[in-house]
């Protein structure tokens, strides 16, 4: 499917809302900084499990992945490039 195509169908249905995950320890509860290593993956996966169904268009936001070094770029690269998702999601800016 063209990506326009993919876009307006998406818009139809969920409407122009677009989820941006954007993991700042400031945007998240104490709760997931029990394991540092960790945080980045409980972040995105409590936001990513909570807007299933409800939005049709997921951006990440590269500068909090890429501040987290390989890893972290790795880790935003893989949940963009996850199959598992049916939301569409953007590309890193």
């Amino acid at each position: 499917m063209h990506w326009g195509d993919t876009a307006k169908a998406r818009t139809e249905h969920f409407g122009p809302l677009v989820l941006g995950i954007d993991p700042a320890a400031s945007h998240a509860p104490h709760e997931l900084f029990t394991d540092s290593d960790l945080f980045l993956e409980r972040y995105a996966n409590i936001l990513l499990d909570a807007a299933q169904g409800k939005v049709g268009f997921v951006k990440f936001q590269s500068a909090y992945f890429e501040a987290c070094g390989t890893a972290g770029v790795a880790m935003g690269l893989s949940f963009q490039q996850s199959p598992s998702s049916s939301m569409t999601r953007g590309q890193h800016s």
